[in-house]
């Protein structure tokens, strides 16, 4: 279980931390509505992995192979052209998910893009995901980090 160690206080599950850290780093969004989109999305990714949880963890080898195919050809792609849809109609889709700075909404983008292997594949038919992908990229903390970050099987 996800813990986090505050002082002397102890927070547990992903999302309650999350959103901690989203509001101590200013990441969270800066109005409430904008704080609720975000939310938002974040739960769109949670049923994304949702999803990818049903063949990962499969240990029959046919129906896994059947699940992650469709999963690729199906799943993903109706996910991913709600988020296109919810990031264009922010400005457009030329910005951010929610208002006009860096959310963990972006992140959670960013950190999906690595889920899925780290290539553009997956984003082919979502150009307004794989722009912000790039955007969020090439942010100089979030690219320090990425290039010292530990390596994990995650």
């Amino acid at each position: 279980m996800p813990v986090l160690f505050v002082d002397d206080k102890v927070l547990a599950q992903s999302k309650a931390i999350g959103r901690y850290l989203a509001r101590e780093f200013n990441l969270a969004g800066k109005t409430n509505w904008d704080q609720a989109r975000a939310d938002m999305i974040l739960d769109q990714f949670e049923d994304i992995g949702t999803e990818i949880y049903k063949f990962m963890f499969e240990k029959d080898a046919a129906k896994k192979a059947e699940l992650s195919e469709k999963f690729n050809s199906e799943t993903l792609p109706r996910h991913l052209g709600y988020l296109e849809n919810l990031l264009k109609e922010n400005n457009g889709g030329t910005g951010f998910f929610v208002g006009d700075s860096l959310t963990w909404a972006d992140l959670a983008l960013a950190n999906a893009y690595d889920h899925l292997g780290g290539t553009d594949a997956p984003f082919a038919n979502s150009p307004l995901l794989a722009g912000l992908i790039k955007r969020i990229r090439a942010t100089p903390s979030v690219a320090e980090w990425i290039s010292t970050r530990p390596q994990t099987p995650f």
